[in-house]
Formats: C-alpha cells, structure tokens, sequence
C-alpha cells in the first residue's frame, strides 16, 4: 500500500484509497530518506544518528511544513506510538526548513475511509521536545540486554501470548 501511495504521489493515476485529499499531495516529497546527526543536522543516511522516512512530506507554504504518515491495520493503542513517530518526524524536518513556524502532521488511516488524525505544533516546542528523544535514543542505544517490557497493550496481539495460544515467561498479567 504504502509503495502505491508514493506512486501516486510521483505520477498520479488511480488514488490508492478512496475517502482521502489526494490531490492535496501534488507538491509532496514521497518516501525521501532523511539522515541526522545528534545535533539534528542533515547528515549521511548511512551513517546518522537519526534516521526518518516520512510517508510524504509538503513544504510549499513558506513557514509551515505538513508531513503526512499512511497507516493501515489496527488503529486501536498505536495512537500514542503514531504520535509520537510523528512528532520524532517534525523535530527532525525543522531543521531543514530554519524558518519554520509551524510543523503539522497528518496520520491518514487507509483502512478507515476519509480518517484523519490531524495536529500541529510550533517549531519552538518541537525543539523543545529533542532532549525527551535524546533520552529515549541514549536509553535504546545503551541497553545491552534487551529486557521485554510486557503491558496490557504491547501483549495484547502478539503470538507469543498464552491467551493467543502462544508461551511467554513475560507476558502480562492482570
């Protein structure tokens, strides 16, 4: 789905779900590898710090910048992990645009004909927000033992999870 979306964006033609504003994407940039280093700098893909692939983002509003993520599958207890990638997306994506004001994102829910999840934010509290993904960034590059974080909500769906007829020494329980 997501490579249909960034064909239409490159050369138009049947839309990939019905229900959205797809020619509202006509100035996007699909799918373009964004490389960062620590300073949140462009720097080498290859080798950054930081490395984002944002679905499609616009910049021809001088100021403002919307980055748009495709979403399929279950929506249900990813909005915080939906956001949160979008906000990893727009504290990135200021700075290659120093004089923006205003970052807005949008979560097209494909499965869900014409949903959108839509918020915007300024620059000033996107910059705001880097030391928190510093801390999560140092906390995931520094864990040698990668420890599993059972939850309600991260054991709910996965197989491993006795009430999905898997086994798990980990899973949650109430």
């Amino acid at each position: 789905m997501h490579a249909k979306c960034a064909d239409y964006i490159l050369h138009g033609g049947e839309v990939p779900a019905p229900g959205f504003p797809w020619d509202s994407l006509a100035n996007a940039k699909p799918e373009k590898k964004l490389g960062f280093d620590r300073d949140w700098n462009l720097y080498d893909y290859k080798t950054a710090w930081l490395k984002v692939i944002p679905d499609a983002y616009i910049d021809s509003t001088p100021g403002e910048i919307t980055i748009i993520d495709f979403k399929t599958g279950k929506r249900e207890y990813k909005e915080i992990k939906h956001s949160q990638q979008m906000q990893l997306y727009s504290a990135a994506l200021i700075n290659m645009y120093p004089e923006t004001k205003a970052v807005h994102t949008e979560l097209w829910y494909l499965d869900n004909p014409g949903h959108i999840h839509r918020v915007s934010s300024t620059a000033t509290r996107l910059t705001g927000i880097r030391g928190r993904i510093h801390l999560r960034a140092d906390t995931m590059l520094n864990d040698k033992e990668l420890k599993p974080k059972p939850s309600k909500s991260n054991c709910r769906f996965c197989n491993h999870n006795p009430t999905q007829g898997g086994s798990c020494e980990f899973a949650f329980e109430e």
